[in-house]
């Protein structure tokens, strides 16, 4: 699995190893820096997204327990 993969790889010490992809002006990334740069931007990405579904779901829950209201309120009008 390719995340499993990531996942080795987030906690390795050499997550930048050439000197060359440490400089701010750099146009390029060796093959090994891009593969940890992609690993860590997907594992955040995935962080993101069950923090975005965890919000969807508190306010949808909150939402539930006032929906019976809203119905009465909207048949009254």
């Amino acid at each position: 699995c390719f995340y499993s993969t990531c996942l080795k790889l987030e906690g390795s010490e050499d997550a930048m190893e050439c000197k060359n992809c440490e400089l701010r002006q750099r146009q390029y990334y060796c093959e090994n820096c891009l593969r940890n740069h992609l690993c860590e931007f997907r594992l955040q990405t995935r962080h993101f997204s069950w923090d975005k579904n965890e919000h969807i779901a508190r306010a949808s829950r909150a939402f539930k327990s006032i929906e019976s209201g809203r119905l009465l309120r909207a048949e009254i009008a």
